[in-house]
């Protein structure tokens, strides 16, 4: 376990993706089963971001991952990986609060994801899971997507005791599935009002989201 003093902390140096895409100001990821512990997601900054590809079980827990110059997302999990994250925050990013992509699963509890460029949440591809769990959860203010489902990624919601407009709100589109995705409630009365953007490029007022 590796803990976070209360304070900020700055992300040096940068990351490969498998993809040859590099991440500035993140830190990757170089072995599973390891967690990161802040005081709490008010007291605890890290401006940077945390990537990670082919790793199991890698946790976040009470911080908050914010944007440091010239990086995109506040996490990027990749190629199968497994994470969690438990009372952070992820916000003021260029790009997207969190992505996970690649057959990868992550399971965010009372996280609050706001203020991002791009989207809140990405999820893509197939096989590639994300829950949301946790009634202090929030995903809102992202200048393009709050929750964004595609290529046969699937977001399942966990939160019996908050409708879904509370939990995600004043986004550019709180919902977005594309090419497959899915965004589920796993409440039978909750109701999502999803936007399909299988033809997103058509519409001239929507920024790019990829």
């Amino acid at each position: 376990m590796v803990v976070l003093s209360e304070g900020e902390h700055v992300v040096e140096g940068s990351w490969t993706d498998l993809y040859g895409l590099v991440h500035e100001n993140t830190l990757g990821i170089i072995c599973s089963n390891i967690s990161f512990l802040g005081q709490s997601k008010d007291k605890t900054t890290v401006h940077g971001g945390i990537g990670v590809e082919n790793k199991k079980n890698v946790s976040l827990k009470s911080l908050t991952l914010k944007e440091c110059g010239g990086r995109h997302h506040g996490l990027y999990a990749g190629s199968g990986s497994s994470v969690k994250a438990t009372q952070c925050e992820f916000s003021e990013n260029r790009g997207y609060g969190m992505i996970v992509r690649g057959g990868s699963k992550g399971i965010f509890t009372d996280c609050s994801i706001h203020h991002n460029g791009t989207a809140g949440v990405d999820v893509d591809g197939e096989g590639t899971l994300v829950e949301l769990r946790g009634d202090q959860t929030e995903i809102h203010h992202n200048g393009r997507a709050g929750l964004y489902a595609s290529t046969n990624g699937t977001i399942n919601i966990y939160i019996p005791s908050r409708s879904i407009t509370a939990l995600v709100h004043d986004n550019y589109h709180d919902l977005i599935t594309n090419s497959g995705g899915k965004i589920q409630s796993q409440l039978s009365s909750s109701s999502l009002e999803l936007t399909d953007m299988t033809d997103y490029e058509s519409d001239d007022s929507m920024p790019d989201l990829e």
